[in-house]
């Protein structure tokens, strides 16, 4: 019964007559859909954590990505600099 006391008011039952049976037999069945609920919030925390972990480790991996291109698309304009600043003057180094 405890597990009722956690439930936010409204999911709560009413005051169960231990002298009706149908009454008791609500309250039991009450009782495990409190234990399923309480099972798939706990699934559902479990799994947004879940999520954002992903979510984060995704992140850094776009970051490492994204600078990753980076520093390739600076050596290609280093290298590309190079080369044209070679070709400007082929003669300085035939002397």
């Amino acid at each position: 019964m405890k597990i009722l006391f956690g439930l936010d008011p409204h999911l709560r039952p009413v005051t169960t007559d231990y002298n009706d049976p149908n009454s008791v037999a609500l309250m039991e069945e009450h009782v495990e859909l409190a234990k399923e609920y309480w099972k798939v919030q706990t699934e559902l925390v479990l799994m947004t954590q879940k999520k954002n972990k992903l979510f984060k480790r995704h992140l850094k991996e776009l970051k490492e990505e994204r600078k990753s291109l980076e520093l390739n698309e600076q050596r290609q304009m280093s290298v590309g600099h190079h080369q044209r600043n070679s070709s400007r003057n082929p003669g300085v180094f035939f002397h």
